[in-house]
């Protein structure tokens, strides 16, 4: 009971993680990243061209006026949630082969998926996608060049100035 508590870890080093190799080149990020897309496009249509969508954006911005409309909010609640759980079960799937799962994990991720919804505009689907393309090609330029903790200080400064100039993020609207 004392592994339990303490949270002692046993992780599988990567090199003994099965990768398809076509060729000479390994395919495990390409296949994460395809699946990636793939779960991106399915919530974008989602979102944007299907009733429940609908329903969801509506009870996003306004929820009274929603149920006024006839929209059962509580079961859009719950499907909002359910939603919102298979895309976090999904990424987490996603990252597995990247990265060594431990019980510990996610502060870093939750840090920067925080970072990125700022930028992006908060309820912007559109702004967290190009606010985490700004974000990796910042972060993957800037290491090349200097080191990546100094990047990392460089993002955050990056949101205290857009939040100066610009606080309803990138892609955001201001709610009057």
């Amino acid at each position: 009971s004392l592994y339990f508590a303490v949270g002692l870890h046993r992780s599988v080093a990567p090199q003994h993680v099965q990768r398809r190799i076509v060729g000479s080149v390994r395919c495990v990020e390409e296949t994460v990243a395809v699946l990636a897309l793939i779960a991106t496009g399915g919530l974008l249509y989602l979102v944007f061209r299907t009733k429940l969508g609908m329903a969801l954006r509506a009870i996003a911005e306004d929820q009274e006026a929603a149920m006024l409309q006839g929209i059962r909010y509580k079961r859009l609640a719950l499907y909002g949630f359910l939603i919102g759980s298979s895309l976090a079960a999904i990424a987490g799937g996603l990252i597995a082969p990247l990265q060594v799962v431990l019980p510990t994990m996610g502060g870093e991720l939750i840090m920067k998926a925080f970072m990125i919804v700022i930028i992006g505009g908060l309820g912007s689907i559109p702004g967290a996608i190009v606010a985490s393309f700004l974000i990796a090609a910042l972060e993957s330029f800037g290491s090349y060049f200097i080191d990546l903790p100094i990047v990392t200080i460089g993002v955050f400064v990056m949101v205290a100035v857009l939040l100066v100039i610009r606080p309803q993020g990138l892609l955001g609207h201001v709610v009057r």
